[in-house]
């Protein structure tokens, strides 16, 4: 975290479309701030990093990780490279929000639940209906027993 806002600071990994999604909603965040973007192409990176006034750009993943000012990893990845990456960034010290599906089968998932316990680090899918409001009210709803059981 940020000592002088508390903010959780942000590394962007991957420059697709729900990473762009990601950071436009970012900008409105009491929470979080985008610290950095790695790509595999610098260029991309400071294209990218400039569209979203994120201060720092890495022309490669690994070097994103290594990046101080950095948090937690926003992992945007193929599909393919969740598990790798995940574990990558738990290795080195960050905590992984991962977009789904977070790994490609039961197996890959608990290596990356045990790899994030084992570290102290707090790992989570990307999967937005979780911490919605109305999911919320609607489970509230249903255990008070105000709309079923």
């Amino acid at each position: 975290m940020d000592d002088t806002t508390g903010r959780l600071r942000w590394g962007i990994m991957g420059t697709g479309n729900i990473a762009r999604q990601f950071c436009a909603a970012m900008r409105t965040s009491e929470f979080g701030a985008l610290a950095a973007v790695g790509s595999r192409a610098v260029g991309t990176a400071q294209e990218f990093g400039n569209r979203y006034a994120i201060p720092r750009h890495h022309g490669n993943y690994a070097a994103l990780l290594r990046d101080e000012t950095v948090d937690a990893i926003y992992l945007s990845l193929p599909n393919s490279m969740h598990l790798e990456w995940t574990l990558r960034a738990i290795e080195a010290g960050k905590h992984v929000l991962c977009e789904k599906p977070m790994a490609m089968c039961e197996a890959d998932g608990k290596r990356m639940f045990d790899a994030a316990r084992a570290a102290g680090r707090r790992i989570m899918e990307a999967f937005m209906y979780q911490s919605h409001p109305l999911t919320h009210a609607v489970l509230n709803a249903v255990r008070s027993g105000r709309i079923g059981k």
